[in-house]
């Protein structure tokens, strides 16, 4: 189809009642099939029910010509103009500006609009540059930026802020964020742990988790830190009175190597002395080789699948012993039971205490797959037919063509081509068969009870739930809900 795009914005509307009707009049006396239309700004046109649906008929290739009055009633965004028209060059799609005197279909129009491209890309580049000589000059000036919990910034400087933060009601003593910083630190130094510390920090000032209508259950965060987070923020340079420049040079919020960062020593009062930072580093350096904080070792079956109900944390892996005094007693080998518990209840930031088995979750998991796959099974048994592909069809027909013309050698050639492909692309359907069938054993397999019980290496059982599990919700002792990725 060849279709028409009229928009206008809200005020341009209000301004001109007849604007709208103005420019569908002249894209109609360009023979177009149809008109799309909308009353919305041009910098949001990706959210616009009638420019999603030209999209969407562009995709389904359903177009061929696309017109407009003027390239900005398309979009006002050059972002968005060349995104656009990367669409449309995918599949085919002439552009055609009334006003401008662009046809895509014309290699005047083709370079018409690449010299709206390169202008665009040319003002992307100067903001780059602008934006990298800010930053540099801000740097060669010694700029304090984004001050850390426990700093204020003040004439363009890190200064400790010591201002009164909150009061304890146990003693009624007034703590500002330094001090509160200080007490993290020295905490830490002593339980030598992140969540040893954090778990000794919270009580003290009393951080627990409530519950909010639009957000659901989650701890207040005036001086809470993830384990992450205090990981972060206990390795920031600032805290040991040094500038720190290019931490996320990337962009983005993964923090790049510390090789790589821009240090500027001894700019402010530190909370850190050298000696306490070198001793931090080592500490979690340590931590990091006994395979605590941050380890990615998987332990157990369902380890890393496990959510609180509660406050939607991890949780962790506990185990204890059931017959300790009289395994010691009498020389019998140790049970040890396993238990998931919330990560947040070793900090007391979330009420969920109770554990709950690591039998039990995986009883709930196995029963939630064998459910899953019983109804992937009666899908099986009635599959519905597979449409032969349109490019396969497209050749037969190609191939049927050819066959009614004369004999010539390049017409040879051309059939022996297209029957090339044409067995090439059936032997791809037969393997697509062939995969269907294993996949209907595989599913067959998981729906008998016997198979989880007798069946499978713990290995394998491990590897199984890491692929078919997304999340075990645990909650008040039990499992809450097994989420599978199938």
């Amino acid at each position: 189809m060849k279709i028409a795009y009229a928009r206008v914005s809200s005020r341009e509307q209000s301004e001109n009642s007849h604007a709208l009707e103005q420019q569908i009049a002249r894209l109609e006396s360009s023979q177009v099939d149809r008109v799309i239309q909308d009353v919305e700004s041009g910098s949001k046109n990706s959210k616009s029910p009638g420019f999603r649906e030209l999209m969407d008929l562009v995709k389904e290739g359903k177009v061929a010509e696309i017109v407009v009055t003027r390239l900005d009633r398309l979009t006002r965004s050059l972002s968005s103009l060349q995104k656009t028209m990367e669409i449309l060059k995918a599949h085919g799609v002439a552009l055609v500006s009334l006003d401008d005197s662009i046809d895509t279909s014309t290699a005047a129009g083709v370079f018409h609009l690449n010299m709206l491209g390169a202008l665009a890309e040319m003002e992307v580049g100067r903001l780059s540059e602008r934006v990298r000589h800010g930053w540099s000059h801000l740097r060669d000036r010694r700029v304090a930026m984004n001050p850390p919990f426990g700093y204020r910034k003040e004439n363009d400087q890190h200064v400790l802020d010591t201002t009164p933060f909150l009061c304890l009601i146990s003693d009624r003593s007034e703590w500002s964020r330094a001090k509160i910083s200080r007490y993290y630190i020295d905490t830490f130094l002593q339980e030598r742990s992140i969540r040893l510390t954090l778990r000794v920090v919270y009580p003290h000032f009393g951080i627990q988790v409530y519950r909010s209508r639009r957000r659901g259950p989650h701890a207040t965060r005036l001086i809470r830190f993830s384990p992450s987070a205090f990981n972060e923020w206990l390795t920031n340079p600032v805290l040991q009175g040094h500038l720190s420049y290019r931490r996320n040079a990337s962009g983005n919020r993964k923090r790049e190597d510390p090789k790589t960062w821009q240090i500027i020593p001894n700019t402010h009062e530190p909370l850190i002395t050298a000696e306490e930072a070198a001793m931090i580093k080592q500490i979690l350096s340590r931590n990091r080789q006994a395979k605590g904080f941050g380890s990615p070792k998987r332990r157990h079956s369902v380890s890393g699948l496990v959510f609180c109900g509660e406050c939607r944390s991890a949780c962790y892996h506990q185990s204890g012993c059931q017959n300790y005094a009289r395994s010691k007693r009498l020389g019998i080998p140790q049970i040890i039971r396993r238990y998931y518990q919330c990560k947040n209840w070793r900090s007391r930031a979330c009420p969920q205490k109770a554990m709950v088995s690591l039998d039990i979750i995986e009883e709930a998991v196995i029963a939630a797959l064998i459910s899953r796959a019983e109804d992937l099974a009666k899908m099986a048994d009635t599959p519905a037919p597979t449409p032969e592909p349109l490019a396969l069809r497209e050749l037969r027909s190609q191939l049927a063509d050819l066959n009614r013309m004369a004999y010539n050698p390049a017409i040879e050639n051309a059939k022996a081509q297209i029957k090339n492909q044409i067995a090439g692309m059936e032997l791809d359907l037969t393997h697509t068969t062939q995969e269907s069938s294993r996949l209907g054993q595989l599913i067959s397999a998981l729906a008998d009870p016997d198979f989880w019980k007798e069946g499978l290496e713990p290995n394998e059982k491990s590897q199984l739930f890491q692929d078919l599990v997304s999340q075990v919700i645990i909650k008040d002792g039990a499992v809450l809900e097994v989420k599978l990725k199938v």
